[in-house]
């Protein structure tokens, strides 16, 4: 009984070591799938029109919008929304500018969180930059069907946001990552997704 005690623990430490040697190499693959996708990483046009879906979890209501994203550089980036409204939201440095019938403003984009937290992620990514997001978030890399990707970034423990993850999914094209969808859900379950349109 004891040789069968002792050969049924050899296995179970095979068992143990080959599923962390799975993980390592899991981990590995993901984040060699994450550079590559990075270095591939097609950066948006000066124009991008898009199609967002808001969600308010408080009111259970979901709507959508339409609107062009500008990119200027690093320093000037804004969403221009054409229906059911009208009016240009901008982040210029620092700040952020609201264009819209019935409100017209302009503050430091700290005092905003709010907009802080999905204006500053769509920025980096959509301009190419998806890495400097890491400063702020935990990684992950998934494959989806027919030649697709799927990046999730969490905050790091250590970092309080309101947003709770981000989706960006995209799919290889003529050796490019091409992103198709970004979607932002915050701590309190509203959520924002951006899809790309031709």
């Amino acid at each position: 009984m004891s040789g069968l005690k002792w050969l049924i623990s050899m296995m179970a430490i095979g068992l143990l070591f080959a599923s962390h040697a799975f993980a390592d190499t899991a981990v590995q693959t993901g984040q060699a799938e994450k550079t590559k996708i990075y270095q591939a990483w097609a950066k948006t046009p000066k124009t991008q029109d898009f199609v967002e879906a808001r969600h308010d979890t408080l009111l259970d209501v979901t709507s959508d919008y339409q609107g062009t994203f500008h990119y200027q550089n690093p320093q000037h980036f804004s969403l221009q929304y054409h229906q059911p409204i009208q009016g240009r939201l901008s982040m210029i440095g620092d700040s952020v500018k609201v264009d819209f019938p019935d409100k017209h403003w302009q503050m430091p984009l700290a005092q905003v969180p709010d907009i802080q937290a999905f204006l500053n992620p769509l920025q980096a990514l959509l301009s190419g930059r998806p890495k400097a997001l890491e400063d702020l978030y935990d990684v992950r890399y998934q494959a989806l069907p027919q030649n697709g990707w799927q990046l999730t970034y969490q905050p790091k423990a250590n970092v309080i946001l309101t947003t709770h993850d981000i989706i960006v999914s995209g799919v290889w094209q003529h050796q490019k990552a091409q992103v198709q969808t970004i979607q932002l859900n915050f701590a309190n379950g509203d959520w924002r997704r951006y899809r790309m349109e031709p």
